[in-house]
C-alpha cells in the first residue's frame, strides 16, 4: 500500500464530550458529516445518512430536528409539505446533506439556517427552528469555474463570513461559489458569485 501522507502530521486529541449514539432514536447520528454553532451556542448537525438536521444544546442535550429523504432526480421519497400552499415538492427534504452553517447577522438578528443538500444539488435556507425558508440551486456540471451561477454538482460545504457572504463548495464543478446575503430585501436580494475560482475537486 502507499505510505500515508499524512500520517505525521496526525494529533491525538482528547475527547472533551461527545453525544448523539448510532441508534433509531431522535438523538443519535448516522454519518453525520458537518455541525454548526448557532449565536446562541445551541449545536447544528447535518445527519447525512438519515437525511435530516439535528439540533442539540451545548452539553448535548436533543432539542429538535428536521428533514427527511428526498431524491430530487427520481422523487423517490418526496412530499409536499403543505399540499396546496406555496411550497414544492421536495422543500425542507434532503438526500445526503454534508455541509451545515448558521448565521444571525445578515438577517437583522434572524437565525438562518443554510443546508447544502449535496445530492439534490442545493443550497436550502431555515429559520432557526427548522421552517423552510428558500431554496436555490439545480444539477449542472460545467467546463469551466466561470459562468452557471445557478447550477451544483454535489456541493459540499458552505460558510458564512462576517461581511454577509456565503462561500459554497461546488465540489463537481471544482470551484467556490461566493454569494452576497445582503440586499434590499431579504431573501429577493440575492446576488450571484462576485469571484468563482477553479480548484481540484475536494470534499470539505
Amino acid at each position: 500500500m502507499p505510505a500515508d501522507l499524512y500520517a505525521e502530521s496526525y494529533v491525538d486529541l482528547p475527547v472533551a464530550r461527545s453525544w448523539a449514539p448510532p441508534a433509531p432514536r431522535p438523538a443519535s447520528s448516522n454519518r453525520p458529516r458537518g455541525i454548526a454553532v448557532g449565536p446562541g451556542g445551541e449545536v447544528y448537525v447535518v445527519d447525512s445518512d438519515n437525511a435530516r438536521v439535528q439540533v442539540f444544546s451545548p452539553d448535548g442535550t436533543f432539542l429538535r430536528q428536521w428533514g427527511s429523504y428526498c431524491a430530487m432526480d427520481t422523487g423517490s421519497g418526496c412530499l409536499d409539505p403543505d399540499g396546496s400552499g406555496p411550497l414544492a415538492l421536495g422543500d425542507g427534504q434532503f438526500n445526503e446533506p454534508w455541509g451545515i452553517t448558521v448565521d444571525g447577522d445578515a438577517n437583522g438578528g434572524a437565525i438562518r439556517v443554510y443546508v447544502a443538500d449535496t445530492w439534490n444539488h442545493r443550497i436550502q435556507v431555515f429559520d432557526g427552528d427548522g421552517a423552510f425558508v428558500v431554496k436555490w440551486g439545480t444539477l449542472g456540471q460545467l467546463p469551466s469555474a466561470s459562468g452557471g451561477e445557478e447550477l451544483f454538482y454535489g456541493p459540499r460545504d458552505l460558510v458564512v463570513d462576517s461581511q454577509g457572504r456565503l462561500f459554497v463548495s461546488d465540489t463537481g464543478n471544482k470551484r467556490i461559489m461566493v454569494l452576497s446575503l445582503m440586499g434590499p430585501t431579504w431573501p429577493s436580494g440575492w446576488r450571484w458569485p462576485e469571484s468563482p475560482a477553479a480548484l481540484k475537486s475536494r470534499s470539505g
